[in-house]
């Protein structure tokens, strides 16, 4: 049969020499490889379009959520009264004063020489009633650090109407 190899079919005989064919599978494997990645490019390009439009519109017409309402500098006492917190930056259990109303003299034994911040929305005097040392207190007059070393909450007790 010199040369000639059956194909499979009967009666047929394949003239192909192994070079023609070996190119053949190649060409056929190189294409088979192109439309691999063909599909895949398409499909990652619909992914990303469909993504990109998704964020256009969630971006366009979704209301973006409300900012929290910034947190106040200080807690402010009523009007005509002074607050005082045994704390710094307003903490722990307030004490209310107002002039003309409430009792001048000693703070309660909580605050006494231990006024860690103030908050004045009237006017006052504070006093160290051990060296008479007073100091005056005006209309939205603050302090978040007032039991801070050398600040007069460390030593005052006592408050009053006037200096």
């Amino acid at each position: 049969m010199g040369g000639k190899r059956l194909s499979g079919k009967a009666g047929s005989f394949d003239n192909n020499s192994r070079g023609h064919s070996d190119s053949t599978s190649r060409q056929v494997t190189q294409e088979g490889w192109w439309t691999k990645w063909e599909g895949i490019a398409a499909i990652v390009a619909t992914v990303l379009g469909i993504g990109s439009a998704c964020f256009y519109l969630y971006d366009r017409f979704i209301d973006p959520p409300g900012h929290a309402a910034p947190a106040s500098a200080r807690p402010t006492c009523d009007s005509g009264s002074i607050c005082l917190w045994p704390e710094g930056r307003f903490g722990g259990k307030v004490w209310t004063w107002t002039p003309g109303v409430s009792e001048e003299g000693r703070i309660p034994d909580y605050l006494r020489e231990h006024v860690g911040s103030f908050d004045a929305q009237a006017q006052a005097c504070f006093v160290d009633s051990e060296t008479g040392e007073r100091r005056p207190v005006h209309f939205r007059d603050w302090s978040e650090r007032y039991h801070d070393p050398g600040r007069f909450g460390r030593v005052m007790d006592t408050i009053k109407a006037r200096c």
